[in-house]
């Protein structure tokens, strides 16, 4: 067997043990519309963190629980959030809509 053919085949071999999945989807405000320049970062190992410019965003991601969370800034200060554990058990494709809500100042918590 060449060399050549070694490779290829434990090159296919080790692909073949690698699993991820896709988590993407749209941020929403609280009235429903799609909302521009979020935050949105997943608690991988390393984390991944992104700015949906337009209200949507993609993570490609292993097997493994994580958080989800959004968040949209006003001059430095929260404006609104939002949260979502997600647990990814297979491969695959998947859609989380993420729905920000104002954030409470201290008096109103």
């Amino acid at each position: 067997m060449s060399k050549v053919s070694v490779y290829l085949l434990l090159l296919l071999t080790l692909s073949c043990g690698v699993s991820a999945a896709t988590i993407s989807g749209n941020v929403y405000d609280y009235m429903l519309s799609i909302t521009n320049d979020v935050k949105i970062e997943v608690n991988t190992a390393p984390s991944q963190i992104i700015v949906a410019k337009e209200g949507s965003y993609s993570f490609s991601v292993p097997n493994g629980e994580y958080i989800l969370t959004a968040t949209q800034q006003n001059n430095g200060i929260i404006a609104a959030s939002a949260r979502e554990n997600i647990s990814v058990v297979d491969d695959g494709a998947f859609t989380v809509a993420l729905i920000l809500f104002p954030a409470l100042d201290e008096e109103e918590k």
